[in-house]
């Protein structure tokens, strides 16, 4: 595999989808730290428009600080753009849930904080989200070239549809787990040297006999899945091997490095995996409650003290990213590998509801280009609910927090407490170095697979989080499998096999 030799090629490779704006990719695209706010232009209005934003608050803190946190936002924006926004602030579950609802019923929703649940690809194959390139190039230039080829993720059939989230893409596999818990039971230095899985089976175990704190379970089912994701485990090795899931829409395809395209749920170590996570759930280490109800959030589980540990995607520095509120220790068990996904997965769209899309897009530039404004919504307000210190984050207790990658420009963050006032620079010399999937830059198109894409996709909820979940047996496995074919998943395996070759063929 290729190696970046720098972080412009990281924006300028992800123009091997469609190059509709590949002109606004420039040479700072990846570094931007533009602090200006005032970002009016000359066709501003003279009265402030209001924009209504669904906004996904990946730590469900908005409830207790959002009214607050709305009018310092409004400060900002009403100052420099005359725009103020109106903030429905949404955990997981009720973004998961009731987003596409509420566009569909035909509410006015002018930005929106698309997010692994609900991405712009997803939303655009549903007609959920409008066609914006003539706004972003009229009232969000700097957005665009901060995102630079990055944008071309979101472009279909030549259209503009979204904008990503410029952040850390250093994504790969974490074992979170409670540092207070493992300092009170001994397992510290177990925890650190571990290696196998039945090395992290140990310390689950220790954790349910010792029942500490009472009610803590050792592991739970994060949103639908205990362990399942983008990379296989082998010989009970905690050093996963990345795969590239291609970005395809009914989550079935497994990509091996030869250009083969097959069923991910046939390959023999999809299935240990699995058996693996069902053993652990026969022995009493999962939260049931977590299985059954596929909306809850494993951060949401860690921060109520009802998980010791969890697993997740997530980047670099996520143990000291403020996500959680008991000290944690990530284990990483994967490499990160650039894909198509990497820049395909967090971002910002304008709903097809949208009343004023020129005033959103007004707000999306100020959200790329502003420091201020990103360190608000992400970390609150200095002084009130964070101190810098040594060039870093020092959070208040019960202060306000977001997720530090769903929006906007993280580039933009003050590093968090822990990461070092150098963090962003240090991130930014990692992406330099990540391994590039083969497939960078492909991307399926779904322009005759709905039908299959609908099929499948109602076979995986009515079986998927269980098998992900710690429920496997060889009889659901089996009952699984025939009703994806049923579902006519090898004719769907195909047509993207067909795909994959044409593109790389082409290359």
């Amino acid at each position: 595999m290729k190696k970046f030799k720098a972080i412009l090629a990281l924006v300028l490779v992800a123009c091997l989808f469609v190059t509709l704006f590949a002109a606004c990719a420039k040479d700072n695209t990846n570094t931007n730290t533009n602090t200006n706010t005032n970002t009016n232009t000359s066709n501003d209005p003279e009265e402030t428009v209001t924009i209504k934003a669904y906004w996904f608050d990946f730590n469900s803190k908005a409830g207790d600080h959002g009214e607050r946190i709305s009018k310092a936002v409004n400060a900002l924006t009403e100052a420099n753009i005359n725009v103020k926004v109106e903030f429905t602030f949404m955990n997981m579950g009720d973004f998961a849930s009731k987003l596409t609802p509420a566009i569909a019923g035909g509410e006015q929703i002018d930005v929106v904080t698309a997010s692994i649940m609900n991405s712009v690809s997803t939303l655009h194959r549903q007609g959920m989200v409008m066609e914006i390139g003539e706004h972003l190039k009229n009232y969000a230039p700097e957005a665009l070239a901060t995102v630079g080829g990055g944008v071309n993720a979101y472009t279909f059939d030549g259209g503009v549809y979204g904008l990503p989230t410029h952040r850390n893409l250093t994504t790969s596999r974490f074992i979170i787990m409670n540092k207070d818990v493992l300092n009170e039971l001994g397992l510290a230095e177990k925890a650190d040297k571990m290696t196998t899985w039945s090395e992290f089976e140990e310390i689950l175990a220790v954790v349910k006999d010792a029942k500490v704190p009472e009610g803590m379970y050792p592991i739970i089912s994060n949103s639908g899945s205990v362990l399942a994701g983008d990379a296989f485990f082998y010989n009970d090795s905690l050093d996963g091997v990345t795969y590239d899931t291609l970005s395809e829409s009914a989550s079935v395809v497994y990509t091996d490095q030869d250009g083969n395209v097959s069923l991910k749920f046939k390959e023999d170590v999809w299935v240990d995996n699995a058996k693996m996570v069902a053993s652990w759930n026969e022995k009493g280490y999962i939260y049931a409650d977590s299985i059954i109800n596929t909306t809850l959030s494993g951060n949401d589980l860690f921060n109520q003290g009802l998980t010791f540990s969890l697993i997740c995607a997530s980047e670099f520095g996520v143990e000291n990213s403020g996500n959680y509120k008991f000290p944690a220790v990530a284990r990483q068990i994967s490499q990160p590998l650039l894909r198509t996904s990497n820049l395909a997965t967090w971002g910002m769209a304008v709903p097809i509801t949208a009343e004023e899309p020129e005033a959103a897009c007004k707000f999306l530039n100020m959200l790329y280009t502003s420091k201020e404004l990103m360190n608000l919504l992400v970390n609150g307000e200095e002084g009130v609910d964070y101190d810098v210190v040594d060039g870093q984050v020092s959070r208040k207790e019960n202060a306000y927090s977001s997720g530090n990658f769903v929006f906007g420009n993280n580039m933009l963050l003050i590093p968090g407490m822990g990461q070092g006032a150098d963090f962003n620079e240090v991130v930014a010399e990692m992406m330099t170095k990540m391994e590039e999937s083969k497939y960078l830059g492909f991307t399926v198109n779904n322009a005759d697979l709905d039908n299959y894409i609908s099929q499948l996709t109602a076979v995986n909820d009515q079986y998927v989080s269980s098998m992900n979940g710690g429920l496997y047996t060889d009889d659901l496995y089996n009952e699984y499998m025939s009703k994806l074919e049923t579902a006519q998943v090898d004719e769907y395996i195909e047509k993207v096999q067909q795909q994959l070759t044409a593109w790389l063929a082409a290359k």
